[in-house]
């Protein structure tokens, strides 16, 4: 019988980190993964035998940050055969005292994420209640802190699919819901942010 990724998985992380230091720079590089028991859930696509789904995923990271400003990349390669590489990548820099800009870049394909995004990030604009994968896309953000333990954020997402979901579901019967199917995408956010 086919499962569905609501049900038990066993689920294993193993991640090496480095921290280093040149000048007034930190830099942090990682490598690492994650994989997933799901063949028992999937028996006709466990075990890559159709390739669609990904049960096992390498993940690397590097960061480098200055005093006013960050940059860093994020590259999930996941085992499908098809749709399975997600790529973020961002940079900030504070101004002001008080202010700092961000922009992100994001390219998650279909199957690059545990579950189809179901485990994925949520930082990007999705009905649902989980992750979500198939769209690329740009986030504008400006914050400012207002006082020590209050922030404000105002923050832009712009983005579109990568491939039609009824395409994906056509090969994929068991593609979880996190898989965005909407053209476009846009949302303007403002959030304030205060810590206990």
């Amino acid at each position: 019988a086919t499962g569905s990724w609501g049900e038990d998985i066993t689920a294993a992380f193993y991640q090496g980190l480095y921290k280093g230091k040149a000048g007034d720079v930190n830099y942090t590089a990682a490598l690492g993964g994650a994989s997933i028991s799901h063949a028992d859930l999937f028996p006709d696509q466990g075990g890559g035998s159709t390739g669609l789904q990904s049960d096992s995923h390498w993940i690397g990271s590097l960061q480098a940050k200055g005093k006013k400003w960050l940059a860093g990349a994020d590259i999930i390669q996941g085992n499908s055969n098809v749709e399975d590489t997600a790529v973020v990548a961002q940079g900030r820099y504070k101004f002001g005292g008080s202010w700092q800009f961000r922009l992100y870049y994001y390219k998650v394909e279909a199957f690059s994420t545990l579950g189809d995004g179901i485990y994925s990030q949520d930082n990007w604009p999705n009905p649902g209640n989980n992750g979500v994968t198939n769209f690329e896309g740009i986030r504008y953000q400006l914050d400012y802190k207002i006082a020590k333990a209050t922030s404000l954020d105002l923050r832009y997402y712009d983005g579109e699919r990568i491939v039609n979901r009824n395409t994906l579901l056509a090969a994929n019967p068991t593609a979880s819901d996190a898989l965005l199917n909407d053209k476009d995408r846009n949302r303007l956010q403002l959030n304030v942010t205060v810590k206990f």
